[in-house]
C-alpha cells in the first residue's frame, strides 16, 4: 500500500501540472511530423507501461497456474506423507497404503517402503520396483533399505546396500556415516579405519569421532606383527592417543613381536620413570637380552622409587638368587612379605629363609598358617 501511494501521488502531481502548463511536443520521423503536447506524451508513456505489464503477465500466467498445482499437489502429498508417519509411529499399519503403483510420487513410494519396514515386510522385490518406479531416487531408497536391515541386526545385507548407493555418490554425508557404522557392527576394523581416512571430509564430524579412537586401536593391534604398517599407522596418531596407556603397550608388544628388544627396554624404563605399572615390570623381566647384572641395577632403583611395591622386591630376591647375593635375597624376602603376605609370596619367603636365615622360618610359618585359615 505505501508503494503504491510512492508512485500514484507523484504521477498526479505529475499529470495535473502537465494538464495545466501542456508545452509542445514535436515527434519527427522522417517524412512525417507529429506536433502534440508533453500532457498526450506523458499519458502515452504510462499507457505503454501498462501495455508491457500486461503482456508480461499473459505470458507468466500458464507457468504461475502450473506452480499453484504444483503447490497443492505437494501439500496433498505432504499431507499424506505427515499422516503415514504418525500411523506408523503409533502403529496403525492397516489404514496405510503398502503397495506401490506407478502413479505414486518419491514421497509416497518412501511412505510404502516405511510401512512396510514397520510391518517387517520390506524385501528387495519391493526395493526394485520402487528403484525401476524412481531411478532418480535410487540412493535414498537404497539408503533407507540399509537402515532397515542395519535396525534388523542384518549389517551384511545392509553393507550390501550402502556399496550399491555409493556407486551412486561416494560423498553423500548419510551413506559415509552409515557406512561407518556397519563396518563398526562387523567389527571389520581394518576396513572401518580406512573408510574413516577416506572420507572424513564427507562424515559428520561426531560420527568420525566416535569410530576413529575404536577403529586405530583394533586395526594397530592386528598389526603388532606387522611393524612396517604398524608404524604407518602409528604415526598418524593424535598427542593424546599416543600418551594413552592402551596404544603405549600395543607399541610395547610390537617391539618386542619384532625382537626390538632395545626398545622395548628403553620405552618400559621411560614408563616407570613417570609412573609405576606391574605388567611393565614383568614384561621388563621376560626380555631375554637382559643381563642378570643391568637387571639388579634397575630393580634396586625402582625400589627407591616405589618401595611399598611387592612385585620389585620379588623379581630383586628371584636375581638376586641367581647372582649369589643371599643377604640381598633375604632383605627383598622381608620387605616381599611386609607389603603383600600372598600365599605366593610367603612360599617363596620361606624358601629363601630356610636356605639362609633359619631364625626367621618360623615367623614365616606362623603367618602361612594363618592366612590357609583364612582361605579355609
Amino acid at each position: 500500500m505505501l508503494r503504491m501511494f510512492l508512485v500514484i501521488i507523484p504521477l498526479a502531481f505529475i499529470s495535473g501540472w502537465l494538464y495545466y502548463h501542456p508545452g509542445i511536443l514535436m515527434i519527427e520521423v522522417n517524412p512525417y511530423v507529429i506536433n502534440t503536447s508533453l500532457w498526450v506524451g506523458f499519458l502515452a508513456l504510462i499507457l505503454f507501461y501498462i501495455v508491457i505489464r500486461l503482456l508480461l503477465w499473459l505470458i507468466w500466467l500458464p507457468k504461475t497456474f502450473s506452480s499453484r498445482h504444483r503447490l497443492n499437489r505437494f501439500k496433498k502429498i505432504v499431507t499424506k506423507l505427515d499422516y503415514q508417519l504418525s500411523s506408523i509411529a503409533s502403529g496403525r499399519l492397516r489404514s496405510l497404503q503398502w503397495k506401490l503403483d506407478s502413479k505414486q510420487s518419491p514421497l509416497e513410494v518412501i511412505c510404502v517402503m516405511l510401512t512396510r519396514c514397520a510391518q517387517k515386510t520390506f524385501d528387495h522385490q519391493l526395493l526394485s520396483q520402487a528403484i525401476v518406479s524412481h531411478p532418480r531416487d535410487e540412493l535414498t531408497l537404497r539408503w533407507i533399505a540399509a537402515l532397515y536391515f542395519m535396525h534388523q541386526n542384518q549389517h551384511s545385507r545392509a553393507l550390501d546396500e550402502l556399496k550399491s548407493a555409493m556407486v551412486i555418490d561416494s560423498t553423500h554425508l548419510w551413506l559415509n556415516d552409515s557406512l561407518a557404522e556397519v563396518y563398526a557392527k562387523l567389527k571389520e576394523w581394518d576396513t572401518l579405519y580406512e573408510h574413516l581416512q577416506s572420507s572424513k571430509k564427507y562424515m559428520t564430524r561426531s560420527v568420525y569421532d566416535d569410530y576413529i579412537d575404536h577403529a586405530t586401536f583394533h586395526t594397530l593391534a592386528g598389526l603388532v606383527n606387522e611393524p612396517e604398517h604398524f608404524n604407518k599407522v602409528y604415526r598418524q596418531l593424535t598427542r593424546e592417543q599416543v600418551s594413552d596407556e592402551r596404544y603405549q603397550d600395543l607399541l610395547c608388544q610390537m617391539y618386542l613381536a619384532s625382537q626390538n628388544n632395545q626398545a622395548a627396554k628403553k620405552m618400559i624404563e621411560r614408563k616407570l620413570y613417570y609412573s609405576f605399572d606391574q605388567e611393565y615390570v614383568k614384561i621388563y623381566m621376560s626380555i631375554p637380552t637382559i643381563k642378570d647384572d643391568e637387571l639388579l641395577k634397575q630393580l634396586k632403583y625402582w625400589h627407591g622409587k616405589y618401595p611399598k611395591e611387592a612385585i620389585i622386591s620379588k623379581e630383586m630376591n628371584r636375581v638376586a638368587h641367581r647372582l649369589q647375593q643371599f643377604d640381598l635375597a633375604v632383605q627383598s624376602a622381608e620387605q616381599m612379605i611386609q607389603f603383600d603376605p600372598s600365599l605366593e609370596h610367603l612360599t617363596q619367603a620361606l624358601l629363601t629363609f630356610r636356605a639362609h636365615a633359619p631364625e626367621k622360618t618360623k615367623a614365616v610359618l606362623e603367618k602361612m598358617s594363618k592366612t590357609i585359615d583364612s582361605i579355609s
